[in-house]
């Protein structure tokens, strides 16, 4: 494809991501023209199947089924869109406190320390652009909305999700 091609195509993939945000509500970006790679040029209709793909998307949280110390907790996050899906891996750094005025005594979380996301499976790019924390359930849970960028064929698109870390009696977190 010469540059003059890739031009045109660019300017026509411009105007079918506005046809699609105005259409269907979307919030796509077109990437810079000078991200695009060989095998994002794709034909006309190529491209706008692929953003009906895009449209409809919903994420999954996998639940830990093992106990991890508070320094450093995963979690996956499956996110589909249409027939593609990636696996956002979601790093956690806490502390825990142990709380006498609980039955039994217990730990619970007392600070969140950092928390980053990247692609673990599937294609294109993840930008992790900010975290909501809130300690839930007296201290026994972390719920936290992670905010983000998944870009893939040139277009990026916001994508919001919620996941939940527990604190169990002995400070292991899940």
């Amino acid at each position: 494809m010469t540059p003059a091609q890739k031009e045109q195509f660019y300017k026509d993939y411009t105007a079918i991501v506005h046809k699609f945000n105005g259409e269907y509500g979307t919030a796509f970006v077109i990437d810079p023209i000078t991200t695009f790679t060989d095998e994002y040029w794709l034909e006309l209709r190529d491209f706008e199947e692929m953003l009906k793909g895009r449209i409809s998307t919903s994420s999954v949280v996998i639940e830990n089924k093992e106990v991890y110390a508070p320094s450093l907790v995963p979690k996956l996050v499956e996110l589909q869109m249409g027939s593609h899906k990636i696996a956002i891996r979601v790093d956690g750094s806490f502390d825990t406190q142990l709380n006498a005025n609980t039955p039994d005594g217990r730990q619970l979380f007392s600070a969140l320390h950092s928390l980053s996301s990247e692609i673990e499976q599937g294609n294109g790019d993840w930008k992790q652009m900010g975290y909501d924390p809130s300690i839930v359930d007296q201290g026994r849970a972390y719920s936290i909305t992670v905010t983000g960028y998944y870009s893939f064929h040139g277009v990026s698109s916001p994508h919001n999700f919620d996941i939940i870390y527990y604190c169990n009696k002995n400070g292991g977190i899940t």
